[in-house]
């Protein structure tokens, strides 16, 4: 029985966090992507400073995903690569956003 309530703890709490942690990273990279706009980088130093920006919410982002993958029954292998695929998907998105908005000040 408690085995149980824990686990809809973990259930309840889970989408809370993911949501928290995939707005503070979104809005990580966006602040990256205006910064670098505002310096006026090259799309090479954009690219190579983005693998690095944000690197503590995405480890936070990374586990709220996981957890919340887990706590629904998925196996960790899975979890772990649609993990880093999602957070794959957001530095491609703020590396077109930079692009765009570069192309068009």
């Amino acid at each position: 029985m408690v085995e149980y309530t824990l686990a809809l703890l973990l259930v309840a709490a889970a989408p809370n966090a993911t949501s928290e942690n995939r707005e503070a990273f979104a809005r990580c990279l966006k602040d990256h992507v205006r910064t670098s706009l505002e310096q006026k980088v090259s799309a090479q130093t954009f690219g190579s400073s983005l693998a690095a920006a944000c690197k503590d919410k995405e480890v936070a982002l990374r586990s709220a995903l996981i957890a919340a993958d887990l706590a629904l029954g998925l196996k960790r292998a899975a979890s772990e690569k649609s993990a880093g695929e999602q957070l794959a998907d957001y530095r491609i998105m703020a590396k077109e956003d930079f692009e765009a908005a570069e192309k068009n000040p």
